[in-house]
């Protein structure tokens, strides 16, 4: 009874060291960021379309995650508060940040003339690139436009 005691405590031990050998650590967005220009989107046609900045410099802790570029001789901060809080920003817009699994997810709801707009980017590091995936709505209610961009560290 005891060996069969000591040989279940052993294995129980050994996968619960080796469960969190093999999770995966969440991961680190700090650096300065250069958009590979291969995954920009195309011009766009009009109002509304995505020109993602050339640069995006990030700062993470544990508990927030600040976002930082210059674009049209304009530099814009955002800090995201990775706990899932919802934070109204200046602009009124509702923010909600949150981490599914070892990826950053942003959800924005915006009130733009009486109309609620929803937006999500999702952050992640993909073989050591940053990728950045934002969901834009249809005008019409149909399916979001996934846009999808890649940075590579500086």
């Amino acid at each position: 009874m005891r060996l069969l005691t000591a040989f279940v405590s052993t294995a129980a031990l050994v996968l619960f060291t080796a469960s969190g050998a093999f999770a995966q650590a969440r991961p680190d967005f700090s650096g300065t960021w250069t958009l590979d220009p291969a995954s920009a989107p195309a011009a766009p046609g009009g109002r509304g379309g995505v020109r993602p900045p050339p640069q995006l410099t990030f700062t993470q802790d544990a508990g927030t995650l600040t976002m930082s570029w210059t674009q049209d001789g304009r530099k814009t901060t955002e800090t995201f508060h990775l706990d899932g809080s919802e934070r109204t920003t200046q602009t009124g817009s509702v923010t909600r940040t949150t981490w599914e699994g070892n990826r950053i997810v942003v959800s924005v709801q915006a009130n733009l003339g009486g109309n609620v707009i929803e937006q999500r980017r999702v952050l992640s590091i993909d073989r050591g690139d940053l990728v950045i995936e934002l969901a834009m709505p249809d005008p019409q209610g149909g399916d979001p436009t996934v846009v999808r961009v890649v940075y590579k560290k500086v």
